[in-house]
């Protein structure tokens, strides 16, 4: 009777651990699964978005100086991220509106691809969510938004841009970075 009742007792230590390692087995599965769609998720936010001024605004821009292009190509890059953000927010993708769109140039330089020296703009891009705080006791300002890196050239008229995606400051799940496309700069 005692080795009828050990065999049965190895039976089922055998059955919970080949369970064991089938469920084990089937959520590394599904979380590689959930990474993979994560992944992507990231890389279609990431996607770059590419735009150019308008017939009129193009017309002022090739009348004006090379001061007034650039203006007109910084106003023209705001306004079309800010109405990027306001289609993702109608598709559900972001969840606020975005009260103000700013574009801040970063640096001027020779285009990759060779050209006017100074042609290559590379910009950053915050569609504010909320109001700026500022922090007394460290002395920094605080803006809330959506990142965007984006890329102009003066000489043709045109930007692109992509949305950033950066790491959470407290990740609560796994988190993956996604690396821009070089083209947004």
């Amino acid at each position: 009777m005692l080795a009828l009742g050990l065999a049965a007792l190895v039976a089922a230590v055998v059955w919970v651990e080949k369970d064991s390692s089938e469920r084990d087995r089937r959520d590394a599965s599904a979380r590689a699964a959930a990474a993979v769609r994560a992944r992507a998720r990231i890389e279609a936010d990431q996607r770059p978005v590419r735009g150019r001024l308008t017939g009129s605004e193009r017309r002022s821009a090739e009348r004006g100086s090379s001061l007034a292009r650039l203006a007109l190509l910084e106003r023209g890059l705001e306004a079309a991220v800010a109405r990027d953000v306001a289609r993702r927010v109608s598709e559900g993708r972001l969840e606020d509106r975005s009260p103000a769109t700013a574009c801040t140039l970063q640096r001027r330089r020779t285009p990759p691809s060779g050209g006017r020296a100074g042609d290559d703009l590379l910009y950053t891009c915050l569609a504010q969510t909320g109001p700026a705080r500022t922090f007394e006791a460290v002395g920094k300002r605080l803006e809330i938004g959506y990142r965007f890196r984006a890329r102009g050239r003066l000489s043709a008229l045109s930007f692109v841009w992509c949305k950033e995606n950066p790491l959470p400051l407290h990740p609560t799940i796994a988190f993956q970075r996604v690396p821009l496309s070089s083209v947004c700069g």
